[in-house]
């Protein structure tokens, strides 16, 4: 994880995911996949849409420029990471850039891909993992005696896989929420206030944008 003090207890297979290094890839991969949706209903033109994805995806608009466009000129994250896009297309293409979008339509939406991805790649195989070495120390030891203990005392005997069985049970469920959690997590493209009236401005059906952008977002 990306521990909010000290950088000593991240994870580092999580930084990819986590974090606001993170946080700033997936908000471009959000305004790509917003730019093709608005040509895919005619909105813009196919090559306009290709420009902002292609800015977005080149990998010229580092961290460290996004953290300082809103440091010293925007003291807006959003805005800042618009200008930056804006920076690497046409004067034709700028104004469709963000077009309509609220600021947490791209924050929002990056944070669910960023716990989705997260926890598909990440953190369900390492605890599937770890399940399956508790399945198989459970089975080991389903017949080495141990001391049961009530109130801290020693009671009757049980074995240690008996023992072990319990934590496969709990951690299992565990593995079970996490996976529908996941599965359960939302993006969206509203607007202002969340009503999509701005959409309404230049396209009739702002629910169907909506699911084509969440469709090239998976």
């Amino acid at each position: 994880m990306k521990h909010p003090i000290n950088d000593r207890y991240n994870v580092p297979e999580l930084d990819r995911y986590l974090g606001d290094e993170a946080l700033l890839s997936y908000m471009l991969r959000v305004e790509a996949a917003y730019a093709q949706a608005l040509a895919d209903v005619g909105v813009i033109s196919r090559p306009v849409a290709d420009e902002v994805e292609s800015a977005a995806k080149s990998g010229k608009i580092t961290y460290e420029a996004w953290l300082d466009r809103e440091r010293n000129v925007t003291r807006h994250d959003i805005r800042a990471m618009v200008q930056l896009i804006q920076e690497q297309v046409s004067e034709n293409t700028k104004p469709y850039v963000h077009l309509a979008l609220t600021s947490e339509d791209a924050k929002g939406t990056a944070r669910s891909l960023m716990l989705r991805d997260a926890t598909y790649n990440v953190i369900l195989p390492d605890s599937i993992a770890l399940e399956t070495t508790l399945v198989d120390l459970s089975r080991r030891y389903m017949s080495t005696a141990q001391i049961g203990r009530t109130h801290g005392q020693h009671a009757e005997p049980t074995t240690f896989g008996r023992e072990l069985a319990v934590y496969v049970d709990r951690f299992g469920e565990g593995i079970e929420r996490i996976y529908h959690s996941a599965k359960n997590l939302r993006g969206k493209t509203r607007g202002a206030v969340g009503t999509q009236a701005s959409f309404m401005l230049f396209y009739r059906d702002p629910e169907k944008l909506e699911e084509l952008v969440m469709e090239r977002l998976g």
